[in-house]
């Protein structure tokens, strides 16, 4: 009979659950699938909402992040956005085609720490999701103490097949 394995049972939760988690309101299937793939590349945990009802839902999930349309087909962003603000402090990005000098200000004193107009550089979008993630760790002293001590390895979609092809030969190994 073979040995058991030590590893924890749940390696792919515990693999990913040091991944930053992005929440992705955005109804536009061609956008959704964009910045889905410039993240994943990047190292970051997707969840999507096509409604604000939705949105508001995932939200108990507890994501680092929100990047949120503002013309929604159930509602307004910016609405989604007030209410957001007065029981959650979650960064958010407001991600719109909505250009005008007013519906920017209007974003940023409802409480979106960035605002980016459509047409958007993917790029450009990662670089502001980082920027804002790390002003929100910078300030927040729970994260200081939690993670003072531990050593915090990025990992790719590469380290993760490696990591299950690996997992996968030890048990062959030790049931045959």
């Amino acid at each position: 009979m073979g040995q058991k394995s030590s590893f924890p049972k749940n390696e792919i939760d515990f693999l990913f659950s040091w991944m930053r988690t992005i929440l992705l309101t955005e109804d536009e299937p061609g956008i959704r699938d964009t910045i889905q793939i410039v993240l994943e590349s990047e190292g970051f945990k997707m969840i999507y909402a096509m409604t604000g009802k939705e949105c508001i839902s995932l939200l108990k999930e507890s994501p680092d992040l929100l990047v949120l349309d503002v013309g929604l087909p159930d509602g307004s962003g910016f609405e989604i956005l007030k209410e957001l603000r007065k029981k959650n402090s979650i960064p958010v990005i407001l991600l719109t085609a909505r250009e005008s000098e007013l519906d920017r200000v209007l974003g940023l004193e409802l409480g979106a720490d960035d605002y980016m107009v459509k047409p958007f550089s993917p790029r450009e979008l990662v670089a502001r999701i980082k920027a804002v993630l790390r002003r929100y760790d910078g300030n927040s002293e729970k994260n200081k103490q939690s993670f003072s001590r531990m050593k915090i390895v990025r990992l790719s979609i590469i380290t993760v097949s490696l990591y299950l092809l690996l997992r996968m030969s030890i048990k062959r190994y030790y049931y045959f």
